[in-house]
């Protein structure tokens, strides 16, 4: 799937996405650091075109830069969002793959499609009951789809051998406007020392897009996008925070917390760094912006401007950005006051004038605390979670090695997958994870006692 963004980023950062993926298709962890993480690879794909305008003090170069810095941030957040769906089995991460793929068409979106498409669970894996069929429609169907990759390889090989005009590049547009006239009319001696060719040559401003809609400001988005990161990195942390006893930060955090911090320092640079050129001196010289990677690829900000549909786009943009991050400081708020309150219903759990009530505690922590009591009890018949067994795989293989146990485990694992990444369940699938518990708490007492399990209790 990430070949669908071959055309904003560089091979190397296309590999290493590809790379990412591979791993999140095998372990848990990498799947859930898979967006963080890619989020670290296309900023560093962006270094070196933000290095070359180092010093430049070409506020506007710096802005067109961070505008396609915007838009693949858009792409790989549609990407995430098109392959986290397919991995579901819904279609709509098809769409999702194509609207990121045509922000910069090439020839490799087809194979991407058809991965995605490949990718997707059929009815019998979505149900968990593989239907057995015969040797000659098994052969059959391995005919039929070797045919397809053969006529997506043919397809793809054509496409990239045949001829392309080439995407006009921010450098060569800039040149062919920076070019001196061949013949440039006589001036007198004393103007020509005065400074104006600077002014002349500089780009104008672009005010409004298709039908006179007036773009939102650059730096207006690029602030709206450090908020959001922002927010999401506070987030994360506060969940990291209230695991409980300090353990050390494994390989995926660091790389999600290098994401997040790396593409938060992009935003901040490319809008202050962007106002500070804007407002400085007339007459500076544009400097060609970067060539290589997404910069090779991009359209110039100026025919970007002029293009249909795209200040529409950008307000959009604009509006998604505040939204999710009105909604993630609102989940921080939630969060904040709902730990709170349990606090507080924990210190008054003792007063007899206080009575109990059941559905008090919020069904998130019902299901935590019901997986948790239903592993200790595993943990104490001899069946104990490793350290690296994601929940799916440990109640796999506990329910492979006992048939009455695979029922309740696929019913608590199923419930306690979102409240482990912050998703919320109703009350009747708090009841449903406890009855399942009860039901694995009940075999493990009938079980007799084994010794100390290597394995920690109490995992995430």
């Amino acid at each position: 799937m990430p070949l669908a963004l071959a055309g904003l980023l560089p091979w190397w950062a296309v590999a290493l996405l590809c790379a990412v993926s591979g791993l999140g298709a095998r372990f848990q962890a990498w799947q859930d650091a898979r967006f963080l993480v890619s989020l670290l690879i296309a900023g560093a794909a962006t270094l070196p075109g933000l290095a070359a305008l180092r010093g430049s003090g070409n506020g506007e170069a710096l802005l067109d830069l961070g505008s396609r810095y915007l838009i693949l941030l858009l792409a790989l957040g549609l990407s995430s969002y098109g392959l986290t769906a397919l991995e579901h089995g819904r279609r709509r991460g098809l769409a999702a793959l194509l609207c990121a793929g045509l922000f910069a068409p090439q020839p490799l979106l087809l194979p991407a499609l058809v991965g995605g498409a490949l990718l997707r669970p059929g009815t019998d894996d979505r149900l968990g009951r593989p239907r057995p069929r015969p040797a000659a429609e098994r052969a059959a169907g391995r005919r039929g789809w070797g045919l397809v990759l053969a006529g997506v390889a043919a397809l793809t090989l054509l496409a990239l051998a045949l001829p392309r005009s080439g995407v006009p590049t921010a450098a060569a547009s800039l040149t062919a406007t920076d070019r001196p006239p061949t013949t440039a009319p006589a001036q007198p001696p004393q103007e020509a020392a005065t400074p104006l060719t600077g002014t002349a040559r500089r780009r104008p401003a672009v005010t409004s897009g298709a039908g006179g809609l007036p773009q939102p400001p650059a730096e207006l988005l690029l602030l709206a996008g450090a908020l959001t990161f922002a927010a999401l990195g506070a987030l994360v942390w506060r969940r990291r925070q209230g695991r409980g006893a300090r353990v050390p930060p494994t390989l995926t955090e660091l790389l999600m917390a290098g994401g997040l911090l790396l593409t938060l320092a992009l935003l901040l640079v490319f809008s202050l760094g962007g106002t500070r050129g804007a407002g400085g001196e007339a007459g500076a010289p544009l400097s060609p912006a970067p060539t290589g990677g997404a910069a090779s690829s991009a359209l110039p900000l100026e025919q970007v401007g002029t293009s249909s549909g795209v200040s529409a786009l950008l307000w959009v943009l604009l509006a998604i950005q505040v939204l999710l991050a009105a909604a993630l400081l609102w989940v921080l708020w939630r969060h904040r006051t709902g730990r709170e309150k349990l606090a507080v219903a924990g210190d008054e759990a003792g007063d007899p004038q206080v009575p109990a009530v059941p559905n008090a505690v919020p069904a998130t922590h019902r299901v935590r605390a019901a997986y948790r009591q239903a592993e200790a009890g595993l943990a104490a018949a001899g069946q104990g979670r490793a350290a690296a067994e994601a929940p799916g795989a440990y109640a796999a293989r506990v329910g492979a090695a006992f048939s009455e146990l695979a029922a309740p485990l696929e019913t608590l694992t199923r419930l306690y997958g979102p409240v482990r990444y912050g998703g919320r369940l109703s009350e009747a699938e708090a009841e449903d994870a406890e009855a399942a518990a009860a039901q694995i708490a009940a075999w493990a007492a009938r079980r007799p006692s084994s010794r100390p399990s290597p394995f920690s209790e109490d995992l995430p």
